[in-house]
């Protein structure tokens, strides 16, 4: 029981570590290591007591740093103590390191491993039964617009082109006709 909890869990946490990650940096967790190949998107910031530039730095996998002012910020009024929040959606990749110098400021970034982001999902399950009957054929078919979908034979096909979608199904194959 103790092997199959814990390999249940081992499971779980494989899983998790492929997921996508949101992380907050804060006065008291100002930065985040990341991998060169993880997608990083600024997702939001606040600036709860001071009326500065926001500063992120960055520092890229072949050692460049640079500084990204996300903008400056000002509360509502005098001293009325009103955050401004601010989605931003800046995407950067090759990243290693990010490093917030704020001394009230929340940065919220979205970390996406490339594992996730190529990770293919099958919409549906294509599965026989055991105790089917007859011939079955399994056919892939490929389509541009998702409208006229076409016979599809193993072949290489270029990333270049314009989309080209793809489905398989499986069908029941016709009985040969059997003579007299």
């Amino acid at each position: 029981m103790k092997t199959i909890l814990a390999a249940i869990l081992a499971a779980l946490s494989l899983g998790t570590a492929q997921a996508v990650e949101y992380v907050t940096l804060t006065p008291t967790n100002p930065s985040k290591t990341v991998a060169a190949t993880d997608l990083v998107e600024i997702v939001g910031c606040s600036n709860v007591r001071s009326s500065s530039t926001l500063l992120l730095h960055l520092t890229f996998s072949d050692e460049t740093e640079v500084t990204v002012a996300l903008g400056g910020y000002r509360r509502d009024g005098v001293n009325s103590g009103t955050a401004f929040a601010r989605t931003l959606s800046q995407k950067y990749t090759g990243l290693t390191a990010l490093r917030s110098s704020a001394t009230t400021d929340v940065i919220t970034l979205k970390i996406t491993p490339v594992s996730e982001i190529n990770a293919v999902t099958p919409g549906t399950v294509l599965v026989l039964p055991e105790n089917s009957t007859g011939n079955y054929d399994v056919v892939v078919e490929a389509s541009d617009d998702l409208v006229s979908w076409l016979p599809f034979f193993s072949q290489t096909v270029n990333s270049q082109t314009a989309k080209k979608f793809f489905r398989t199904r499986v069908v029941r194959s016709e009985a040969p006709v059997q003579k007299p």
